[in-house]
């Protein structure tokens, strides 16, 4: 409980910094806790079977099948079958615009696009704003050759030549480094991090701390944009607890309707990272209850990010479920067409056996159903007919 009353005081008192200068303080050998692996059979053993303790606790098993049908496989081919949601679908078609500009040269024009993405307070059919995603329009496959990523990050250095008073530019290239320190670490274990992958990737966080702190100094900041690339830079370097909700404070004092951030932060507090189990949970309410208006959404939005990310990181037990059920409904009331954050929660509904919820989640997803979501063909249709008639 104490912890959960510090995590309430810096978010309520913490100063907010001028400039990123902790940033280049840091070192990341040393705090990867998402990849510390047990040695020895023994460990691995004790590991295996707190995990499975763990996954039995999570989600009840409704049978030790799923038990689809040819009748289900049928029902569900005779859905709206879609391959990818509308908001993925525009972010495709804005990104290879935005991408052609960059490498035309048209730094008038990003800019352009930026600031009506900014200003406009644009969402994607999701609800998802608009700047948020401009910012990784200029990401790069990891297999893609070193050079390649060397050009991408000369560009975006090309578009702060001929825009210095540019905010925009700047946390592009901020995201982009970000990126390319963890292609330089890669996605394993930390004992499969050669000393050249922790190298680069500590030199390139501290390149994207560079930029933010130019960022500051040299333009004026109004898109809360770059505080989810500095979440991301204090998540790669290991950087204290007060850093992280120093970014969570100056985002929602500068738009408090922006809730990337706080998925950023939340994420941020699962055990696998910086936090403790119930502490991204207590977060979340936290966040809900610190603006009423905005709350619910952000208690669901919180809740379905990180189910999306991995299912077992969700006890639904231990849920707020009448406040998550609310956001829900409030993200369906205001965007219907988000139908990856409702398909989610039919999900988390089914496999945590709250019938009545998952029955009202699929009427709002109608007969649209998400590949990337669903993934066996047949499911939708078999979880949906549990839903209504309660038969497995």
């Amino acid at each position: 409980m104490q912890r959960r009353k510090s995590i309430t005081s810096r978010l309520s008192s913490i100063a907010l910094p001028a400039i990123f200068v902790s940033f280049m303080l840091f070192s990341c050998e040393k705090s990867d806790p998402e990849v510390e692996a047990p040695a020895g059979q023994e460990a691995k053993a004790t590991k295996d079977r707190k995990a499975k303790q763990r996954t039995d606790e999570i989600w009840p098993r409704i049978s030790e099948q799923e038990n689809i049908t040819v009748s289900e496989i049928r029902e569900n081919s005779e859905m709206e079958i879609l391959t990818e949601s509308p908001t993925t679908a525009e972010i495709n078609a804005l990104q290879e615009k935005a991408v052609a500009l960059l490498d035309k040269g048209d730094f008038t024009a990003l800019d352009e696009m930026a600031t009506g993405f900014l200003n406009g307070k644009e969402r994607f059919p999701n609800g998802c704003w608009k700047i948020k995603a401009f910012h990784e329009f200029f990401e790069l496959n990891d297999n893609l050759p070193t050079k390649i990523w060397e050009s991408r990050g000369e560009a975006l250095g090309k578009w702060i030549s001929e825009k210095p008073d540019s905010q925009f530019p700047r946390i592009s290239l901020a995201a982009f480094y970000v990126d390319y320190a963890w292609r330089a670490r890669g996605g394993g274990f930390a004992s499969t991090v050669s000393d050249e992958g922790w190298r680069l990737m500590t030199e390139r966080l501290g390149k994207a701390g560079d930029v933010l702190e130019a960022a500051f100094a040299e333009t004026e900041i109004t898109d809360p944009s770059i505080y989810v690339i500095a979440t991301r830079i204090a998540l790669g370097a290991g950087l204290p607890p007060d850093a992280f909700d120093s970014f969570v404070v100056a985002s929602l004092e500068l738009e408090p309707g922006y809730h990337h951030t706080l998925l950023s932060r939340g994420y941020s507090l699962l055990p696998r990272w910086y936090g403790e189990p119930g502490d991204w949970e207590f977060f979340a309410k936290y966040v809900a209850e610190e603006n009423k208006e905005m709350g619910k959404e952000r208690y669901a939005r919180i809740v379905l990010d990180l189910f999306a990310f991995r299912q077992d990181t969700v006890n639904y037990r231990k849920l707020d479920r009448d406040l998550f059920k609310e956001g829900v409904r409030e993200i369906h009331a205001k965007y219907p067409d988000a139908i990856t954050e409702l398909s989610e929660a039919a999900y988390l509904a089914t496999v945590a056996k709250d019938r009545k919820f998952a029955e009202e989640c699929f009427d709002m997803l109608g007969d649209r159903c998400l590949v990337p979501v669903w993934k066996v063909n047949g499911r939708m249709a078999h979880y949906r007919n549990w839903a209504k008639t309660g038969k497995w």
